[in-house]
């Protein structure tokens, strides 16, 4: 539950001030006496570099024009939240990222709602891909912990609540996109909920 707080960062825009966030990391690590801040100096650094990368990846999407194959291929997978949930899962298996995958969504949600509304991100094509994105992660902890068979058999466990849980979303796939899409906010802060309450719904089925 607790790594579905750097979406939310996210969804909220806090990548714009990621520079600060690396700056502060790097003065707590390098000039920091105490090993429990040198500590919290790395652990800053990485999530300003996080929201970096993501922060580049938004630029990046909204300075572009959309291509009428990639608005053609959208309209398409949202017909097919199956399919989609199962290419999710395969960008998340190469990025080795949940959060990266979903600050991806988060990104065409952004450049929709700033200059492309043709784009039409909605609930209905960024949910699945944050089921995907959750399968993919739990994919990649199975396959880093396979050598061991303690790692193995939470990564086992982790990845079935994953599954379940995922699945049982797409069942109620239309009713979720309804309750999602009456939390306040744009399509970027539902598909951050949707991240937090895939989460939770798991955490309960555990």
């Amino acid at each position: 539950i607790g790594i579905t707080v750097t979406v939310q960062l996210f969804a909220l825009s806090i990548d714009a001030y990621a520079p600060i966030l690396i700056l502060i990391g790097v003065l707590l690590g390098q000039f920091s006496a105490s090993r429990r801040t040198r500590g919290l100096g790395q652990v800053i650094t990485a999530l300003g570099l996080l929201f970096m990368g993501m922060h580049v990846i938004k630029e990046a999407v909204t300075g572009t024009t959309p291509n009428p194959d990639f608005l053609t291929l959208l309209a398409m997978a949202r017909n097919y939240p199956l399919g989609l949930t199962c290419i999710a899962a395969i960008l998340a298996i190469v990025l080795q990222s949940s959060t990266a995958t979903i600050g991806l969504v988060i990104s065409l949600a952004a450049a929709n709602s700033a200059s492309h509304p043709s784009l039409q991100m909605d609930l209905g094509l960024a949910l699945p891909v944050v089921l995907g994105a959750n399968i993919g992660v739990g994919i990649t902890t199975l396959l880093v912990g396979f050598a061991r068979v303690e790692s193995r058999r939470l990564a086992v466990v982790n990845l079935f609540a994953k599954t379940i849980t995922a699945s049982i979303v797409l069942a109620f796939l239309p009713q979720m996109v309804v309750v999602l899409g009456a939390s306040p906010g744009t399509v970027v802060n539902r598909t951050a909920n949707a991240q937090t309450v895939f989460n939770l719904l798991k955490a309960l089925l555990i």
